[in-house]
């Protein structure tokens, strides 16, 4: 399917029957496949790789393809779908590894704001505003001799796992959106959550409900399969991340916040109705009173996914790109 063919048939406006549409397109596999990008990150005795989506998500094929756009709800059910019934176990990214990503780039390209003055502003959900943030950002790569399957940032912002999702009283009702990176400082740009992240334009917020959308927040993706390797014991394991993230001593590899769960607490766990499989970090510890997240009945990592594994490829891109 060529997105150019789809993206027409669509409502021009954002909404449930666009949102609908789209998870349907990817139900019946109309997108392009996704290339998963190694990075390497190192926390004490912890060696992890882990799997970023080489670009955001596209609906289409190679050469005529759309970066969707999505709500909070829209990210987490795509990345659903994607786990449990296209083979493909992903997550959505934390503020932390959305900074791993953009510092690991392989090509980076400038943010691009697309909003000036009010008559912009009712436009920035309209699907054509999107088609064309990414036909921009298609242009940019071009420009640059950006090779399909590298990983390319900046290409939208992000719909993070936060643990201040599942804190906040009102977590269920918001969407934490971040991004749009810079190297250096600017005027509009805010420090990012870590030291390599350079700055950003969008910090870590809570201003949007879980039915924001607009041509800005596209969907990039993590596999859940992260090769961990203890190197004090030398024991390799292939572990699933969501699982990895409840652990204290090893939470820090993928989220600057502490444990959390690897989910929007808004979006009920779908499951394969052939197989009963949930997609990753389903069933989910719900908030207890406090607002902490149950996480002490977590199993260490070693219980998680026990395959022993001397060298492990996560399915993924040419090359272990650089760190730092």
């Amino acid at each position: 399917m060529k997105a150019s063919e789809f993206w027409p048939t669509l409502p021009t406006g954002p909404g449930p029957e666009r949102d609908a549409r789209i998870l349907e397109a990817v139900r019946q596999g109309l997108y392009v496949p996704i290339t998963w990008a190694v990075v390497a990150i190192d926390l004490g005795k912890y060696h992890a790789e882990i799997g970023l989506s080489s670009d955001a998500f596209r609906l289409g094929e190679f050469g005529d393809a759309w970066r969707i756009p999505v709500t909070p709800i829209s990210a987490q059910q795509i990345a659903d779908e994607l786990s449990t019934n296209q083979g493909i176990p992903c997550v959505l990214p934390t503020a932390f590894l959305d900074d791993v990503a953009w510092n690991n780039a392989a090509s980076r390209i400038a943010p691009h704001p697309m909003v000036f003055n009010d008559a912009d502003r009712r436009l920035m959900a309209t699907t054509a505003y999107s088609v064309q943030h990414s036909h921009w950002i298609d242009e940019q790569a071009d420009a640059k001799g950006h090779q399909e399957g590298f990983l390319i940032r900046n290409v939208g912002k992000i719909w993070a796992n936060t643990a201040q999702l599942w804190f906040r009283d009102d977590g269920a009702q918001r969407g934490a959106n971040y991004g749009w990176h810079y190297a250096e400082q600017r005027p509009e740009t805010n420090r990012a959550v870590t030291t390599f992240g350079g700055w950003t334009i969008q910090p870590l917020a809570f201003k949007h409900d879980t039915g924001h959308t607009d041509y800005s927040q596209t969907l990039t993706l993590v596999a859940d399969a992260v090769v961990l390797t203890d190197r004090e014991s030398g024991e390799t394991g292939l572990v699933s991340l969501s699982s990895a993230a409840l652990e204290k001593d090893l939470c820090g590899l993928f989220s600057h916040e502490g444990p959390l769960v690897m989910r929007h607490p808004a979006v009920g766990c779908i499951e394969n109705q052939e197989t009963g499989e949930h997609p990753p970090g389903c069933p989910v510890p719900w908030k207890i009173p406090g607002g902490a997240p149950a996480v002490a009945a977590i199993p260490t990592w070693k219980r998680v996914l026990p395959v022993a594994v001397a060298a492990v490829g996560i399915g993924v891109a040419a090359y272990l790109l650089r760190k730092g």
